[in-house]
């Protein structure tokens, strides 16, 4: 391998390695353990939770539970909607009990007060008086938002009532993850396996050049040695 792309190489490695780099959907903003399945029958609603930022948080993905992947989620506050998307069950699973993350481009939210809301088709099934609900330090949860129609952008709870307590989940978020600092030990074995590499890979280059230049060697002896015809 040649000596210019050895080092762009070992850094790039590095770069993936030795932070053990953070998923791209990033930290559920909230969880919970368990929930009571509903029908919403020949209806359809626009239903989530309102959300306090206490301090600002990076959300690179939005969620839909697994009982309700393939409709739009979106987030929002009184100025307007900040960011949508519609997870399916092609993306990746993460948090309790379980939600279908889908990156979008980073957006800051500031301290205020924010909304998070899905479409719920006819007869579509989703978890309600959830137990075990709990948020990220940097977020406090409000609770239930819901209005009758899809894409609507509910800012609190109009027609489904306390029953549905503590909330409907749904969508969530998730905020952008600190990458993981490796324990010493693995740091350790992932940088002796690059030095070796390293070394593999210069070692390799050097035997080939000293190779070389045994063969033009022996090559000048043997012209020396042959007799020159007029």
């Amino acid at each position: 391998m040649n000596r210019f792309y050895t080092l762009p190489l070992c850094i790039a490695l590095a770069t993936c390695v030795l932070p053990n780099c953070a998923l791209a959907q990033g930290t559920p903003v909230l969880e919970y353990t368990s929930g009571n399945p509903v029908e919403t029958g020949p209806n359809t609603f626009s239903v989530g939770w309102e959300f306090a930022v206490n301090s600002a948080i990076t959300v690179v993905a939005l969620d839909d539970s697994v009982q309700t992947p393939g409709t739009q989620v979106r987030l929002y506050n009184a100025s307007g909607l900040i960011a949508s998307a519609t997870p399916t069950d092609v993306d990746p699973l993460v948090g309790t009990p379980g939600f279908y993350a889908q990156s979008i481009a980073p957006v800051v939210l500031d301290p205020g007060t924010y909304f998070i809301a899905e479409d719920i088709g006819e007869f579509a099934t989703f978890s309600t008086q959830a137990l075990g609900v709990a948020t990220i330090p940097d977020v406090t949860y409000v609770g239930l938002v819901d209005e009758l129609g899809l894409g609507q952008d509910p800012d609190a709870p109009l027609y489904l009532d306390s029953s549905f307590s503590p909330g409907m989940f749904g969508p969530n978020l998730n905020i952008e993850s600190s990458p993981a600092t490796p324990e010493p030990g693995s740091m350790a074995l992932a940088l002796s396996s690059l030095i070796a590499g390293i070394g593999a890979v210069e070692r390799g280059r050097r035997r080939k050049a000293l190779t070389s230049v045994g063969l033009a060697e022996s090559g000048a002896e043997l012209a020396h040695a042959l007799p020159i015809r007029p």
